[in-house]
């Protein structure tokens, strides 16, 4: 047996600084799970302040036949502002709705899918689904974004051909 109890739920939870979730199952990859795990730089994660990883929320929106997942929307806990383009691609996810993984209003960022391996998503935390009304609303938004390519839209079946 592993040492303490934090040793043991390592292998079994994908543990935040405020709570633990269990590792996510290979049934639960679809469309609409929110999933914590660590990013980096080979994700496509931009890093500031000196930080090699972040541990960040996730929302799936397909699985790839390459064994990788895509449109693994981030949440975030302030919307992005930089600019028009991104500012109208932040869709708001409220802790009511999400008490299982969300503390306070939050943001779905829209404007950029990110494509990981499958093998890291199960790695991480399962947190729960996003409700119906919020994807259909969260897809709306992906149809319309300038800030993600039409051709990537189509590979990534946001866009029908």
């Amino acid at each position: 047996m592993k040492g303490n109890l934090a040793e043991q739920l390592k292998d079994s939870m994908m543990i935040s600084d405020r709570k633990a979730f269990p590792l996510v199952k290979q049934e639960q990859i679809k469309k609409g799970t929110v999933v914590y795990l660590t990013l980096t730089e080979d994700e496509g994660l931009v890093l500031n302040q000196g930080y090699d990883s972040r541990n960040k929320f996730i929302t799936i929106l397909k699985e790839l036949p390459d064994e990788y997942i895509i449109g693994s929307l981030l949440i975030n806990s302030d919307p992005n502002l930089r600019n028009t383009l991104i500012s109208d691609c932040q869709y708001p996810l409220k802790s009511a709705d999400y008490p299982d993984f969300l503390e306070h209003l939050s943001w779905l960022d829209c404007s950029q899918i990110f494509r990981i391996p499958k093998s890291k998503v199960l790695k991480g935390g399962y947190c729960g689904e996003l409700k119906g009304d919020d994807m259909s609303m969260i897809w709306e938004c992906l149809q319309n974004t300038k800030t993600i390519s039409r051709k990537d839209k189509i590979r990534y079946g946001i866009l029908d051909k």
